[in-house]
C-alpha cells in the first residue's frame, strides 16, 4: 500500500496577487435605470441586465471574470502535491468484504468506463456475474458539442429482464432524455421520451413505462423558466411519446406543487395536491397497474401545512406503512388501510428523540434510525410496534440501513456507518438472532484513530442551543490558531450528517478543524426545528451559522483570521448571508451555486415552486418581503467594507439556481467592496447544478477550490 509522503509542502496559493495592496477588476456595465418597487421602497438593481443571457454585455463581462479566475488557478503552483494526496486517499484506500458467499447473480450490472479524463464517460453493462462488461452507450454519441457532457441519471430494467430505461441529461441539466436498450442485444430502441425533469419518476409495470413529464420549455428559456404542466403519462414499447396516453394531469394550475409517485408491487400511489373551498390539501391515492382501467383512488388526505409530510416507507398488502410528523414533531410511523379513507394507525410513537429513517426487513421487522445528541441508535421492531433489538453507535457515525441480504432467504441485512473520516463500511445482522458482525474490512493510507469528532452545544444569538460536529485530530491543541472550516446548509428540513469526503478529510489529516454545526432550518432536532429556520424565520439560520465561529473561537479552536466557510446551493446563500453580515468573522468564504438575490429569486425556475416560496417567502407579502431583504447577500452588500476574500463558483448551465445570481452577486462585490479583499468566480462550463461533468471538471473544481482554502488559511499539507 502506497503512504501518504512525509515531506511537509508549503502551499503558495496566488503569492504574487496575494502580494498586491489592492484588486482591480473588471467594470461591469450599470444601468442606473433598473429599479424595482415593493411595498413603497425603490430598490436599485443596475445588474439586472445580467439576467439577460442574450444581453451583449455579458459575454465580454464573463470573458474578464474567466481570466481573472485562471490567472488565479495558474499560480497555485504546488496543487499537484494535494491532489497527489487526494488521490493517494481515494485509490490507495480499500474495503474488502469478509465471508463474502458465492451465488448466482442474475441481475445486470452497469458501470462507466473513462476513456479520457476529459471527455464523456461511456456506460456499460453485464449480466450479474457473467462475463465481462459490454459497452451500451458511448458518451460522444449523445452530445452535440464536443465539450459537453453526459451524465447518465439512472438505468432501470423492466420486470422482464429484457429491456433498460436509462435517464440522461447533458451538462447536469434538469431536463431529462430516456433512451431504451435491448439487454439481449445491447442496441439501441427507437423509443425515446423528452422533456423530463430530474425529479420525475420512470416505474416499470406490467404493460410499459409510466412516466411524468412536462411541457416543452420555451426555446432560450430552458434554464430560467418554471417547468409547467406536468402529466403522468404511460408508454408502451415500440410506440411514439407522442401517442402516450395521459393518465393524470397536475392539478395545480399554477405549477408551483408537483405531484409524485411511485410504483410497488402491481400498484402506483400519487401523492398529490387537492384545492377544496380555495384551500389545499395532500392527498395520497393509489391506482391499479392497468391501463384499461387506470383509476385514482385517495386513502388518505390531510391539510398542507407548512410542517406536514407524510412518505410511505412500505406496502404490506393492502396495508401502507407511513411516516409522518403529523402531531409528532419528531416523527412516528403509521399504517394505513388503501381501501377505507383515512384509516390510519400508530404503529410506533414519537419519541423525544428524532426518527431520521425507516426500512421494511422482509421478515416482518422495521429497523427504525434515531438521533440524539449526535449519537445515532437503531431500533428493531415488529409490525405491531413490540421492541426487539437496539443498537447503538458512537458519536460522529452516520447508520443507514439499505436491504435484506437475499430477498428469497430474508435472515440478514445489511447496513452502513460511515463518518467524517472514514468511507462507509458494510455491516450484517442476523434478523432472527439479531446479532451483527463486520462484513468488510478497512485499509487506508492514514490513521483512523488519529482523529475524533466531538459533539458540542453553543448558544446561538436569542439564546437556543444549537449542535455542532467538530472533526480534528486528537492531538489538536486549543491554542486559538488552527485553520477551521466551517461547512453548513440550513435549509429544507436537510440534515447535514456525518459523510465522508476525501477532500475534507485530507484537510482533518493535514491538521485543520471541520466544524458542521446543525443549525435551524435542517431537520436535525426534528421538523420543527426545521420550521424556526424557514421563511421569516430564516435569519435565524444565519445567526446559528455565525455563532458557530464566535463559539469557535471563544474556546480556543481558532481565530477569525483562520476560519473559512463553506456552503452550496442553499448552504451558498447561507456563507454570503453570514459573511455580508459579519465581515469580521472570517477570512474566506467560498460560496458554490448559492441564490444571493432573494428579492428576484422568485423570478426564476424552481424558485417559482412552493417548496422554495415556503423556505424564503415571497416579496409580494409584506412581513416576507421585510425578511428577504434584510438578508438577501446582494442587498447587504455595503461600500468600502473589507470583507473576506471570496470564491464563487457556478455552473453555466445550472437551470435550478441560475448563474445569474452569481454573476450578480460578484459584479455588486468587485464594485462596492474594499479592493484589499479577492472577490473570484470560477465558471465551469456546462455544468448544471449538481455536476454533469468529466472526472477531470470535478477534479479541477475541488483541486481549485481547496487550494484557495489551503492558502486563506495557511494550512501546510503532507
Amino acid at each position: 500500500m502506497k503512504l501518504l509522503t512525509n515531506c511537509l509542502i508549503t502551499l503558495s496559493l496566488c503569492a504574487n496577487i496575494n502580494a498586491q495592496k489592492t484588486y482591480q477588476y473588471p467594470k461591469a456595465f450599470k444601468d442606473s435605470s433598473a429599479v424595482n418597487t415593493y411595498f413603497g421602497d425603490e430598490v436599485a438593481d443596475p445588474y439586472q441586465w445580467m439576467e439577460n443571457p442574450n444581453d451583449l454585455h455579458i459575454n465580454a463581462w464573463l470573458e474578464e471574470q474567466d481570466k481573472l479566475a485562471k490567472k488565479v488557478q495558474s499560480q497555485q503552483t504546488n496543487a499537484r502535491y494535494l491532489d497527489r494526496q487526494i488521490q493517494s486517499i481515494l485509490f490507495d484506500g480499500q474495503t474488502i468484504e469478509k465471508n463474502k458467499k458465492s451465488k448466482k447473480d442474475t441481475t445486470y450490472q452497469f458501470t462507466l468506463e473513462t476513456i479520457q479524463l476529459n471527455k464523456s464517460p461511456n456506460l456499460r453493462y453485464k449480466k450479474g456475474d457473467m462475463g465481462t462488461y459490454k459497452t451500451l452507450m458511448r458518451g460522444k454519441d449523445y452530445v452535440s458539442n464536443k465539450d459537453d457532457n453526459i451524465l447518465y441519471r439512472d438505468m432501470l430494467v423492466n420486470k422482464a429482464n429484457t429491456i433498460v430505461a436509462i435517464t440522461t441529461s447533458i451538462n447536469g441539466d434538469d431536463w431529462v432524455t430516456v433512451y431504451f436498450f435491448d439487454l439481449k442485444t445491447g442496441k439501441r430502441l427507437a423509443d425515446e421520451l423528452h422533456h423530463l425533469r430530474s425529479g420525475s419518476t420512470l416505474y416499470w409495470g406490467n404493460s410499459g413505462l409510466y412516466y411524468d413529464a412536462f411541457n416543452k420549455p420555451k426555446e432560450g428559456q430552458e434554464h430560467l423558466d418554471l417547468a409547467t404542466g406536468q402529466k403522468l403519462f404511460h408508454h408502451t414499447m415500440g410506440t411514439s411519446q407522442s401517442s402516450d396516453p395521459v393518465l393524470f394531469i397536475n392539478p395545480d394550475k399554477n405549477d408551483q406543487n408537483n405531484f409524485s409517485f411511485s410504483g410497488i408491487g402491481d400498484r402506483l400511489f400519487i401523492k398529490r395536491y387537492q384545492y377544496v373551498n380555495n384551500k389545499i390539501f395532500q392527498s395520497y391515492a393509489f391506482a391499479n397497474d392497468s391501463i384499461e382501467n387506470f383509476s385514482i383512488k385517495d386513502f388518505i388526505i390531510f391539510p398542507n401545512k407548512n410542517n406536514t409530510l407524510v412518505s410511505i416507507e412500505e406496502v404490506i398488502g393492502d396495508t401502507v406503512l407511513l411516516k409522518t410528523n403529523i402531531e409528532a414533531p419528531n416523527w412516528r410511523i403509521m399504517k394505513a388501510n388503501i381501501n377505507t379513507l383515512n384509516d390510519v394507525k400508530e404503529i410506533i410513537p414519537e419519541y423525544d428523540v428524532t426518527l431520521k429513517n425507516v426500512n421494511y426487513l422482509k421478515s416482518n421487522r422495521l429497523a427504525c434510525t434515531y438521533i440524539k445528541n449526535a449519537e445515532s441508535f437503531v431500533m428493531i421492531f415488529d409490525l405491531s410496534g413490540q421492541l426487539l433489538k437496539k443498537m447503538d453507535f458512537p458519536v460522529g457515525r452516520t447508520v443507514n440501513f439499505i436491504s435484506n441480504e437475499d430477498e428469497e432467504n430474508p435472515k440478514y441485512a445489511k447496513y452502513i456507518v460511515s463518518s467524517f473520516y472514514h468511507p462507509p463500511l458494510t455491516f450484517k445482522i442476523s434478523l432472527e438472532m439479531l446479532k451483527t458482525e463486520a462484513e468488510e474490512t478497512l485499509f487506508l493510507p492514514y490513521n483512523v484513530n488519529r482523529i475524533e469528532t466531538r459533539y458540542v452545544l453553543y448558544k446561538s444569538k436569542d439564546g437556543t442551543e444549537i449542535p455542532m460536529y467538530i472533526t480534528c485530530l486528537k492531538k489538536t491543541k486549543l491554542n486559538g490558531k488552527n485553520p477551521t472550516l466551517i461547512y453548513g446548509y440550513g435549509g429544507y428540513g436537510t440534515t447535514i450528517s456525518p459523510r465522508y469526503d476525501a477532500w475534507k478529510t485530507a484537510w482533518i489529516i493535514n491538521g485543520g478543524i471541520l466544524a458542521v454545526p446543525n443549525i435551524r432550518g435542517g431537520g436535525a432536532l426534528g421538523s420543527d426545528w426545521a420550521l424556526q429556520g424557514r421563511g421569516v424565520n430564516k435569519q435565524n439560520t444565519i445567526d446559528d451559522f455565525i455563532a458557530s465561529a464566535e463559539y469557535l473561537s471563544s474556546e480556543g479552536y481558532t481565530n477569525a483570521s483562520k476560519i473559512a466557510i463553506n456552503g452550496k446551493s442553499h448552504g451558498g446563500l447561507l456563507v454570503a448571508a453570514a459573511f455580508t453580515q459579519r465581515p469580521d468573522l472570517f477570512k474566506a468564504v467560498v460560496a458554490e451555486a448559492g441564490p444571493y438575490d432573494m428579492l428576484r429569486c422568485s423570478k426564476f425556475t424552481v424558485g417559482q415552486a412552493s417548496t422554495n416560496l415556503i423556505e424564503f417567502g415571497n416579496v409580494t407579502d409584506s412581513l416576507e418581503y421585510k425578511a428577504l431583504s434584510n438578508y438577501s447577500p446582494l442587498h447587504q452588500i455595503k461600500e468600502d467594507t473589507v470583507y473576506p476574500n471570496v470564491l464563487l463558483i457556478t455552473g453555466d448551465s445550472d437551470d435550478r439556481v441560475p448563474p445569474l445570481h452569481s454573476y450578480k452577486f460578484l459584479a455588486t462585490l468587485q464594485e462596492k467592496g474594499s479592493p484589499k479583499s479577492q472577490y473570484v468566480m470560477y465558471r465551469t462550463h456546462g455544468a448544471g447544478h449538481n455536476g454533469g461533468l468529466t472526472y477531470n471538471d470535478r477534479n479541477s473544481t475541488q483541486l481549485l477550490k481547496y487550494c484557495f482554502l489551503y492558502k486563506q488559511l495557511n494550512l501546510r499539507y503532507y
